[in-house]
């Protein structure tokens, strides 16, 4: 700096440079550039140590992040088992029901019970956010509601609730409240509320129910009792009818929203082929009680409902065909596929998954359509010989 003063202070004719002067400013700069050199290795070297243990520890502890799992919500869950051909071309099963999980492009994969156990694994149904799940197991002369953790893996973890039930010809599979925190069953025809944390409630003024819903914040239920459907408010215990004189299917017939409670139904009148008798979905607003009717074509019954975000409905009719229907609107049903059994909504709302069997060639696979229409999507390969009995998304 002084020999810029000298400069600046002289003019550049008068001035004449300090001797070595050059050569100090030249060591200064290289002696700063190697301070700062040194100064970044030293950060860099305290980073990476600093990195290092604290990696070392989390490892040793055991909680490394792990890569992100498959979502939950790309599992099915399946019950299958093997079939036989019998006498008139009617299958019968030759193997108990197990449970297996499934995705896009994998075989199936058994996560419940074993070929010869002599046991039934079935009715799978899946928490809402996919972490849980509750099945029935039978056999023996006995029923048990089984509940274990599933991961994001499709693997299923150690039972944590197990509840001794009366086995029934016909079981409805359980039903999750929105939030998972409860599960609703059938115990013979008598109505059990589960909760994740193993308490039972029973309601044992409730009887001769073939079927249950859980109502959108889960304080009530509907039930069906033959061609009767009844609301239950758990706080108070009151039932009330909301709908009498339906007839129609077996399970299924149920699915209740904020959009309000449907039920499928037909109007079997004497004279009229049951296979061709007039189909029908009832609307019931819970609060109000109002209802109307939706038509839904000569299909003998309706049932497997399955509400939409939209407010749309998707079912199954006894033609054997999956459709989506406007409550609101007068437009007829829009037929997504046929041949199609046991239709199940996505987790998302997007696709509806269904079985679908072909006798002639291959047997049973499961598939996907989106609930707008497009082409199928089958999901597991055709597997001649092997039974799909039901499943849950």
């Amino acid at each position: 700096m002084s020999d810029t003063r000298d400069l600046l202070q002289r003019g550049i004719r008068d001035y004449e440079p300090t001797p070595g002067g050059y050569e100090r400013v030249v060591r200064r700069w290289d002696r700063k550039r190697r301070n700062r050199r040194i100064g970044a290795l030293v950060v860099a070297t305290a980073i990476i140590v600093i990195g290092a243990a604290t990696f070392w520890s989390a490892f040793r502890s055991g909680t490394v992040p792990a890569a992100p799992p498959v979502a939950p919500s790309a599992w099915i869950v399946l019950s299958a088992g093997y079939v036989e051909p019998g006498r008139h071309g009617v299958e019968l099963r030759s193997s108990d029901r197990d449970l297996y999980v499934v995705r896009e492009g994998l075989e199936p994969r058994l996560i419940a019970g074993s070929n010869g156990d002599r046991t039934d694994q079935f009715c799978p149904a899946v928490s809402p956010d996919g972490t849980k799940l509750g099945f029935i197991e039978q056999g023996g002369g006995t029923a048990t509601l089984l509940v274990a953790p599933l991961d994001g893996n499709g693997h299923l973890g150690d039972v944590e609730i197990r509840v001794d039930l009366h086995p029934a010809s016909l079981n409805p599979c359980p039903r999750w409240t929105t939030d998972g925190r409860r599960l609703v069953v059938l115990d013979g025809s008598h109505v059990v509320i589960v909760g994740i944390d193993g308490s039972l409630t029973p309601l044992s003024d409730v009887i001769d129910v073939e079927e249950v819903v859980w109502s959108p914040n889960g304080d009530r239920i509907a039930i069906r009792q033959r061609s009767t459907v009844s609301v239950v408010d758990l706080a108070t215990g009151r039932q009330e009818v909301v709908a009498d004189g339906l007839e129609g299917g077996d399970v299924g017939q149920l699915a209740w929203s904020n959009f309000g409670l449907a039920i499928g139904a037909s109007d079997r009148q004497r004279g009229v082929d049951p296979g061709h008798a007039p189909a029908f979905i009832r609307i019931v607003d819970t609060e109000s009680g109002d209802s109307h009717d939706v038509s839904i074509g000569h299909h003998g019954w309706v049932g497997v409902l399955s509400w939409l975000p939209d407010g749309r409905i998707v079912f199954k009719a006894g033609t054997y065909t999956v459709s989506v229907v406007d409550p609101q609107s007068d437009a007829p049903p829009t037929n997504l596929v046929d041949q199609a059994s046991a239709p199940v909504l996505s987790p998302d709302g997007q696709w509806i998954a269904y079985r679908t069997y072909d006798g002639g060639t291959a047997g049973y696979a499961l598939f996907k359509v989106p609930v707008d229409g497009g082409p199928p999507v089958q999901v597991t390969p055709w597997s001649w010989g092997t039974e799909y009995v039901d499943f849950d998304w």
